[in-house]
């Protein structure tokens, strides 16, 4: 077993490491926030995912060779593309939400905000590969990978709200 720990961690890098718990601690704390008490830990745990997901970016560019004004462009573009994650991630579950607690008014989203949440999910995915992109000299295929990644938090975030409301998990009033 330490064999098997010793591996992983010599293969896996630090900074993938937190962008991993980062990324599942955001999908984990969107799907919380509409739940009455343990909506405060979904609350308490949005900063904190957002605080591993930005210290993992700023591990990333510590040994990167290229200069600082890229390092700070892919910064902001990062911070921009998980705000827009969060955001992103926060709709789909009010969707989900609102779909449960109010399921005789019908669907309440018009085919413009459907839109603009499929276009705020494209920015945050794009936006976050590009900052990889710009951050180091790595290949296209590890900043795809990342791209992918962001691209599934919010099904992970629906997902995992289903799975709460699912269990007897009382929905705010």
């Amino acid at each position: 077993m330490q064999n098997l720990i010793a591996i992983v961690l010599r293969t896996v890098q630090w900074v993938d490491l937190l962008w991993t718990i980062g990324f599942l601690t955001l999908a984990i704390a969107t799907a919380l926030l509409h739940f009455v008490l343990i909506g405060l830990l979904g609350l308490a745990l949005v900063p904190i995912c957002l605080g591993v997901l930005l210290l993992g970016y700023l591990l990333g560019v510590v040994g990167s060779p290229t200069s600082w004004k890229r390092r700070i462009a892919g910064f902001v573009i990062f911070l921009a593309g998980i705000l827009t994650l969060l955001w992103v991630s926060v709709t789909v579950t009010t969707i989900a939400y609102d779909y449960v607690t109010q399921p005789a008014f019908g669907f309440a989203y018009s085919k413009f905000n459907l839109a603009l949440l499929a276009i705020g999910w494209l920015i945050s995915v794009t936006s976050i590969t590009l900052s990889f992109r710009l951050k180091s000299s790595w290949s296209g295929m590890r900043c795809f990978f990342w791209g992918s990644v962001t691209l599934v938090v919010p099904v992970v975030s629906l997902l995992f709200f289903w799975i709460l409301y699912s269990t007897g998990q009382i929905l705010e009033a």
